[in-house]
């Protein structure tokens, strides 16, 4: 079929009518494909943060229920229960309690600190040095302060062959 210029033309500038439709179709559908994309991005940017938070939710509320559990059982000391944690502890690692005094308690903002005097006697240094581990690592929070050790003078025939005096104490959460 040939065609007269006259509709070749028409044509034409009927199909580019058409064109520019579809292209300006296509700028519109790319304009809110990108806008979309940069949503659909920000959301997932925001669900890692929301994640994060929720974590570190979920640390601060083991950290409370852990905190709530260590005051329970710092405050539910009593001054026998202390002692007889003291003896059980020295009998574990072989140390001989001499002497126990309790000492004035400090009291300080938000806690009370009850400290005793111990003399003990060992055998060495490195059952002297079980013995302090497992008190400051015990759940009832012992605090060892000024140690002081010495070798016992009659120390020749006996299984005791150091002695050391220092200040225990452990602390009560004032509520």
């Amino acid at each position: 079929m040939i065609r007269s210029p006259d509709e070749l033309l028409s044509a034409i500038q009927q199909n580019i009518v058409n064109i520019v439709v579809i292209v300006v179709c296509l700028i519109v559908a790319l304009k809110i494909y990108g806008n979309q994309t940069r949503l659909i991005e920000s959301i997932k940017a925001e669900i890692v943060t929301e994640n994060e938070k929720n974590n570190v939710l979920g640390l601060i509320s083991q950290s409370e229920k852990r905190l709530k559990e260590l005051r329970r059982t710092i405050n539910t000391k009593d001054e026998s229960s202390i002692i007889n944690t003291l003896n059980t502890i020295a009998g574990e690692f072989g140390v001989k309690i001499i002497v126990i005094r309790p000492v004035p308690q400090t009291v300080m903002a938000g806690y009370i600190k009850h400290p005793y005097s111990l003399n003990v006697s060992v055998d060495s240094y490195h059952t002297l040095g079980k013995f302090i581990s497992a008190l400051e690592n015990h759940p009832f929070t012992f605090s060892v302060d000024n140690l002081d050790v010495v070798p016992d003078a009659a120390s020749a025939s006996k299984k005791y062959k150091l002695q050391a005096s220092f200040e225990v104490s452990t602390i009560l959460i004032k509520e």
